[in-house]
Order: structure tokens, then C-alpha cells, then sequence
């Protein structure tokens, strides 16, 4: 009777200590990495606006004249108009929407896509490996942005299609990542043993080498993340995709262009978020290498 009444308590306290432990983590890693604290906040943030940008946004992103034409930003128009009197500031906000889903989509599933080619390659070697590392290489030596107008111009711009198209190219990046990582971790003893043993080679794989090079896929996810937003942006501003939503991209391309000069606010808007997005991405990319990597801890950039 004492064992069973005293489980939930032990069971609280233990719940106390996992959370105790990742407070603890969470101030270790803002006080080492503040540039990558600070860049999660940014990350997060942003994605909070996204989530309720349709509340958050003073005027509807699409209402025309909502305001004077061409407008500088002032009390009401934090961010000024458009050429057709669109308020920036609301196009802006729901503008992250299409912009921060379609790379994060596109990351998860071309990251994902890479680790299971990368592992596989990695652990296998012989004729698998240099048969499917040839094809990466052909994809790698492709020009990216290329690709994905081709992608684009044939499949019409669905977001869909744009989104599999960006997810397809950050592919072979993540693979070839992945699979040296796969190699240094399938020279380990309890490697061997586990072969000894008689484990399966999908055991093996899912079992030892996967959790193994998650870190690596978490610092290759961050790094992604950015450099997606911004193919999505240039195939936006290049008038590839297809969508009513405005996006950062397309921001830049129509009216941005022809007042650039007359009314800057039009493109430093989106552009400040673009560039704003990818160097937070990428500031906590670098962050969790250092942190995760045990050989860059005790440096004076890691935990």
C-alpha cells in the first residue's frame, strides 16, 4: 500500500526534476549562445505574429485604398501604403504566413528525406552508396535557383508544387551531411557489437545511428530553414508562384521596383524580414552546432 500511494509522488517529483533540468539547460544555453538565445526569441516571435496575423493586422492585407495611395509611414500607416493604397505593415505581417510555412514545410520534409537517403547510403556503402551518391552529385551540381524556376514555370506555381520543388533541393545537402555522419558513427564498438549480436540492419539504422545524427539534423534544419525562405521569396518575386496571398516576396517584386526610389519603404519592409529571418536561422544554426557538437564544447563558443 505505501509503494502505490507513494508513486504519484515520486512520480511529480521526477516530473519536477525533467523540467528543473531543462530550465537549467535553457539558462545554460542563453548564457553561452546569447546570440542564439536571442535569435530563437526573434524565431519564435515571428511565428507567433504569423500564427495571428489576421488579428494582429490594423487593415485586411488586400483591402485596396484603405488609405492614400503612396504614403509615408506616419501614426496610422506605421509602414505607409502601396501604390494602391494597401496598408505595408498589414502586408507585411500576413505576408509571413505563406513566406514561414512554406520553408518550414519544405525544410521538414527535405531534411527528413535526406536523413533516411543519408543514413542508408552511410551505412550500407558499396555499390548502394556510389550509385546514389552519383545521383546527389548531379542534383548538387545543378544551379538551385534554376531548378526550381523550371519546377515552377511547368507545374504552374501551386504552392504545392513550389513547396515539394524546395523541399526536393534541400534534399541532397541534407544526404550528403548525414552520411558521413552515418560513416563516424557505424566506426563505434557497441556499432559491432550490435551487429555480433544479430540486430537487424533497420534496427540498426532506426536504434543506433538515427538518434546518433538527429543533432546534426536539428543544426541542418535551423540552417535550411533560412536559406528556403529565401528560394521561396526570389520564385515569389520573379512572379513564379502562384497564390492571392501576399507573401515578402512578391511584396519586393510588385510596385516595390518601380517606386524603389521615390518610396524606399515599399521594399525595406520586406526586405528587412527576409533578412532578418535568415540571419536569425542561421545565428541559431551556428548556435546549436556549437552546443551539440561534444568537440566544440568547453571552446569559448560552446556549452
Amino acid at each position: 500500500m505505501s509503494r502505490a500511494a507513494d508513486a504519484p509522488g515520486a512520480l511529480i517529483t521526477a516530473e519536477r526534476r525533467l523540467s528543473a533540468g531543462a530550465g537549467a539547460s535553457t539558462i545554460r544555453f542563453a548564457r553561452h549562445q546569447p546570440l542564439g538565445a536571442i535569435s530563437a526569441v526573434v524565431i519564435v516571435a515571428m511565428w507567433v505574429i504569423a500564427i495571428f496575423a489576421p488579428l494582429i493586422a490594423p487593415f485586411a492585407a488586400d483591402e485596396a485604398f484603405a488609405g492614400p495611395r503612396l504614403i509615408g509611414p506616419n501614426g496610422t500607416y506605421l509602414l505607409g501604403t502601396d501604390q494602391v493604397g494597401r496598408d505595408v505593415l498589414s502586408r507585411l505581417l500576413v505576408g509571413s504566413r505563406l513566406s514561414l510555412s512554406v520553408s518550414l514545410i519544405a525544410t521538414i520534409i527535405g531534411i527528413t528525406g535526406g536523413a533516411v537517403l543519408g543514413v542508408m547510403s552511410g551505412y550500407k556503402l558499396g555499390r548502394f552508396d556510389l550509385f546514389l551518391q552519383r545521383v546527389i552529385d548531379t542534383f548538387i551540381a545543378m544551379p538551385i535557383l534554376i531548378v526550381l524556376m523550371v519546377i515552377a514555370f511547368v507545374t504552374g506555381g501551386g504552392l504545392l508544387w513550389v513547396t515539394l520543388a524546395v523541399a526536393l533541393v534541400t534534399i541532397p545537402s541534407g544526404s550528403r551531411v548525414i552520411r558521413s555522419q552515418t560513416i563516424a558513427v557505424s566506426q563505434n564498438d557497441y556499432m559491432r557489437a550490435a551487429v555480433a549480436l544479430g540486430a537487424s540492419e533497420a534496427r540498426i539504422m532506426l536504434q543506433h545511428v538515427l538518434p546518433n545524427v538527429f543533432p546534426t539534423m536539428l543544426v541542418m534544419i535551423a540552417l535550411s530553414l533560412g536559406q528556403n525562405i529565401l528560394l521561396q521569396s526570389a520564385l515569389s518575386f520573379l512572379g513564379l508562384i502562384a497564390s492571392q496571398t501576399p507573401d515578402w516576396g512578391s511584396m519586393l517584386n510588385v510596385g516595390a521596383r518601380q517606386y524603389m526610389e521615390q518610396q524606399p519603404w515599399l521594399a525595406i519592409a520586406p526586405g528587412a524580414a527576409i533578412a532578418l529571418m535568415v540571419l536569425a536561422y542561421n545565428l541559431l544554426g551556428d548556435a546549436l552546432r556549437d552546443t551539440l557538437d561534444p568537440r566544440l564544447r568547453g571552446t569559448g563558443s560552446g556549452v
